[in-house]
């Protein structure tokens, strides 16, 4: 499956894979993304280990990487700067990220809108991946 990939076939099936798990994941169980919350809240332990690997995945991707002509190779480019970034945040202003977990779980009706764009674009990022 990931043998004869270049690194952006590589890396866009390993996001497809997990948006698309993540987004089955919040369809089953929206309640959860409320749950993540408030024991991010709790815990500045989780909020460093899950900023560190957010952190550790995006500079990863960004020196494993190599940036390409075609439109595919920079959006993994993008997806390793938002991985880093989202590390950073954790680290220095957690509240902007669980901000933002809160705005969306407030309700299970967005949660599952967003659940199923999360899923549609894990599929399409598995079909560029496969491509």
């Amino acid at each position: 499956m990931f043998d004869t990939a270049s690194t952006t076939e590589l890396f866009l099936r390993i996001f497809g894979l997990y948006f698309l798990a993540a987004g089955l994941g919040i369809a089953i169980k929206p309640a959860s993304i409320d749950t993540i919350k408030s024991e991010m809240e709790n815990s500045a332990l989780l909020r460093f280990i899950t900023g560190f690997l957010a952190f550790l995945s995006g500079v990863a991707i960004l020196a494993i990487h190599q940036p390409g002509a075609e439109w595919t190779s920079t959006l993994v480019t993008v997806f390793g700067w938002l991985s880093l970034i989202k590390g950073v945040i954790l680290f220095v202003m957690p509240s902007i990220s669980l901000g933002l977990m809160g705005a969306v779980a407030r309700s299970d009706g967005v949660m599952r809108v967003y659940a199923g764009l999360i899923a549609i674009a894990g599929v399409a990022l598995l079909y560029l991946g496969f491509m």
